[in-house]
Formats: C-alpha cells, sequence, structure tokens
C-alpha cells in the first residue's frame, strides 16, 4: 500500500524509477525505526545530524534534490 505513491511518482517521472518501490517503503521503515530507537531516553544531542543524514540518503535514492534551506529555518 505504501508503495502506491511512489509508483504513482515514477509513472510521472518526479522520481528515479530504477528501484523497487515495496523495497523502498521496507528501507524507509527501517530509517524510521532507527530515528526512534535513538531518541527512547529522550531528544539524542545529535539528531540534527542524524536527520541531515537521513535527509541526504532518502532524496539520493529518489533521485531528487535535496530541500534548499530555508533562510531563519534550522534544519
Amino acid at each position: 500500500l505504501g508503495a502506491q505513491p511512489i509508483r504513482f511518482a515514477q509513472a510521472r517521472g518526479w522520481i528515479n524509477d530504477d528501484f523497487d518501490p515495496e523495497i523502498y517503503i521496507a528501507w524507509l521503515t527501517g530509517m524510521v525505526n532507527a530515528r526512534t530507537i535513538i531518541e527512547l531516553n529522550g531528544t539524542h544531542p545529535k539528531s540534527a545530524e542524524w536527520d541531515k543524514i537521513a535527509m541526504r540518503a532518502i532524496c539520493a535514492v529518489l533521485g531528487i534534490p535535496e530541500p534548499k534551506k530555508v533562510k531563519g529555518v534550522k534544519n
């Protein structure tokens, strides 16, 4: 079910079509679970660094550019 939006975006040419959407969703679930684990005892002191790596990885896998930084907003 979660792969349907990915297939839709692939059909439109918005993201790369050279990977399996079902496997991507499984991988993404692992990323979300990893984030949950580092915060079991509260906010992790390096959560911002984790976010940067996760964002880069997701964008690289999807074949899309990383979001532009917005002035005044911390990423």
